[in-house]
């Protein structure tokens, strides 16, 4: 038995068109946590970890989802593969929806945006208020929904759900949260990213012309990119994802390829795969 955490890319925010129509923010990659991950001694472990989704625009642009962060073994052992997260939604789009990843965030006008089929793979994307000039919604965590764009005030940007806090590799790490929708009007602030590396959307700061550009996911957390709000500025990618694997020195071989983080922690061996390898 190893303790295993898989989390693909994180989805990019998305860009509005010149009249702001519309910038979701991008969702959490896929989560997958497991104490008691069963390997089948011999068994060669080959890891490919999903890069986070490029940054849209400048332009009118959806979010573009992360890619997928797998654990495929030799020796019959199951495959592991956690989809990247959903890119943002522009215009009237709902923010995508990845397969057992949390969804990114809708733009204005958009629809609901649902969350992934795996219970613990995270939430759906905030709705974008349904009006042009308004705001976009948040991306979907890990751990959480991203936010409605605000009632009392339609063009503030929705936050980001929040993402998941994990032992793994000794003290609680969060990651994996949403990233923020951002927004268009002058003088209006967009979403915060969730917990965990989600990315702040676009705050307008006063004036269109002197934005606090969107923030992209934090890198290795799987996080979502801030949405957009000005056409010529570009959303927040989204954060490369991460493998990570925890296990007895004792059963550990001792080889590696792909320069994972190499520690040990009492008995045991804990490899931190930033980038693929086996």
């Amino acid at each position: 038995d190893v303790q295993l955490l898989v989390i693909g890319g994180g989805g990019s925010g998305a860009t509005p068109n010149n009249t702001g129509g519309g910038y979701g923010a991008g969702g959490a990659g896929g989560y997958y946590y497991e104490a008691n991950e069963g390997v089948n001694i011999g068994a060669v472990l080959t890891i490919t970890v999903g890069a986070g989704g490029a940054a849209a625009g400048p332009g009118y642009a959806s979010g573009v989802n992360g890619a997928d962060s797998v654990v495929a073994a030799t020796a019959g052992t199951d495959t592991v593969t956690m989809n990247g997260g959903g890119g943002g939604g522009r215009g009237a789009e709902a923010g995508a929806q990845n397969g057992n990843a949390s969804a990114g965030g809708g733009g204005v006008n958009g629809g609901v945006a649902t969350g992934g089929a795996n219970g613990n793979s995270g939430g759906a994307g905030g709705t974008g208020y349904p009006s042009t000039g308004s705001a976009g919604g948040g991306g979907g965590g890990a751990g959480g929904v991203g936010q409605y764009t605000s009632a009392a005030d339609n063009s503030v940007g929705g936050n980001g759900g929040a993402g998941v806090a994990n032992s793994i590799t000794g003290g609680s790490v969060t990651r994996a949260g949403g990233g923020g929708g951002g927004v268009f009007l002058a003088s209006k602030a967009g979403g915060t990213g969730g917990s965990g590396g989600g990315g702040n959307g676009l705050s307008t700061n006063g004036s269109r012309t002197s934005a606090e550009n969107p923030q992209p996911g934090t890198a290795n957390t799987g996080s979502g990119g801030g949405g957009g709000g000005y056409v010529y500025v570009a959303s927040g990618a989204g954060g490369s994802g991460v493998v990570i694997l925890r296990m007895a020195t004792t059963a550990y071989s001792g080889t590696t390829s792909g320069s994972p983080g190499v520690t040990t922690s009492g008995s045991d061996t804990i490899l931190v795969y930033n980038s693929s390898g086996t």
